[in-house]
């Protein structure tokens, strides 16, 4: 997002205008002006900088060694009560963020937190040189763990666990939430910093990859998590189609595997109804073995006969059947309980099943690749590949 977006998506949410200064006063970005347009930002806006008396009293204020959002009030100026938020790069100020706060409604939790992701997306478009990162952040480190160099990544794990932001090892999860895309970027990153906010230090937010909003945390319960994750979903309409997680393996140097990892459990939770919304990628190898086959419907019939004679020439109760049973591991009765029947309904269906079903039943290898491809064939259909 360039800073004109920012300016506008944050006016968008807030229902407020809003300007960036740079360090001279000067606006570099300006949002639609609404109501609450005053003297003061009508002449800034028109002259494309603040005037001078304006500008004399706001040094006084010291406004460049700001590192928290003050209300700052310019009655004596013609303009009405304004909250400045600095935009920070370390030790060095980019800019200034302005919002009129005075005679309108008080910013809530929501808010702020869109106005600190806002911050964040202008701090990235302000920075001089792609990829410059201050060392001064409290969360430095931990925006650079999903940098694109390598070495940069390694860096910022050294130092977020010597910070003790994270420890290496199986206790620091990644955790991925898949969304549908249809959130605006502003929203989708205002989203992690609230959940970052108010669940730290299980979830801090690390950024987005692969439409996957990412956090680092400590193990811990995920059914709590998935529900906290889910509750600000609903409260920013911001749908999660799936949740994975990953952890991270004590040998590797950055997160970028287990990243790698979450990312693809929440594809597959967000694929496959059985797993229920969400998956760890410890819990469903099987299933990442499977995904990770090349091949399109003729690659059935090479993969298991059995298989493909069951999807072309059966029905949707002799696929259920077989796959259920296998699942059991052929335990007849497991398999009875969970399809609601008889043994006697199911040895009915196993001895009408088509030939090559049948001998696949009785053959290791072959029921094996029966089972296998019947899941492929499930996976592919669940992620529109077949």
């Amino acid at each position: 997002m360039n800073l004109q977006d920012i300016v506008d998506e944050l006016a968008r949410s807030l229902r407020r205008s809003v300007v960036i200064n740079d360090t001279e006063y000067r606006p570099v970005a300006s949002s639609a002006q609404g109501d609450e347009i005053d003297r003061l930002r009508m002449e800034s806006l028109l002259r494309r900088e603040t005037p001078e008396k304006a500008r004399r009293y706001l040094e006084t204020l010291k406004l460049d060694t700001l590192r928290q959002p003050i209300t700052v009030d310019l009655d004596a100026f013609g303009g009405r009560q304004r909250l400045a938020v600095p935009i920070r790069d370390g030790e060095r100020l980019l800019g200034i963020l302005w919002l009129i706060v005075g005679g309108l409604p008080p910013l809530d939790g929501t808010d702020l937190a869109s106005v600190n992701a806002a911050v964040e997306l202008a701090r990235r478009a302000l920075l001089p040189e792609p990829g410059t990162h201050g060392r001064e952040r409290s969360d430095g480190s931990l925006m650079r763990l999903l940098d694109a160099d390598p070495a940069v990544r390694r860096q910022a794990f050294a130092e977020a666990v010597g910070r003790r932001l994270i420890a290496r090892g199986p206790q620091t999860v990644v955790r991925a939430v898949l969304h549908d895309g249809e959130a605006a970027p502003l929203d989708r990153a205002a989203f992690g910093r609230r959940i970052s906010a108010a669940h730290a230090p299980v979830l801090r937010f690390l950024g987005e990859s692969e439409a996957c909003l990412l956090f680092v945390g400590r193990a811990a319960d995920d059914a709590a998590i998935d529900a906290a994750l889910r509750s600000e979903s609903a409260r920013r309409r911001l749908p999660i189609r799936g949740i994975g997680s990953a952890a991270h393996a004590h040998d590797d140097d950055d997160i970028a595997v287990a990243a790698a990892r979450a990312i693809a459990a929440a594809r597959l939770a967000a694929g496959l109804p059985e797993l229920g919304g969400r998956a760890d990628i410890a819990d469903v190898g099987g299933w990442m073995l499977l995904d990770a086959v090349a091949g399109d419907r003729s690659s059935l019939a090479v993969f298991s006969p059995a298989a493909a004679d069951l999807l072309e020439h059966g029905d949707e109760v002799q696929r259920h059947t077989i796959e259920t049973y296998l699942d059991a591991g052929g335990h007849a009765q497991v398999a009875c309980d969970r399809l609601h029947i008889h043994r006697t309904t199911l040895y009915y269906r196993l001895d009408n099943m088509p030939p090559s079903v049948r001998r696949a039943l009785d053959d290791g290898l072959l029921r094996s690749s029966l089972h296998l491809t019947l899941k492929l064939a499930r996976l592919w259909e669940s992620t529109g590949r077949l």
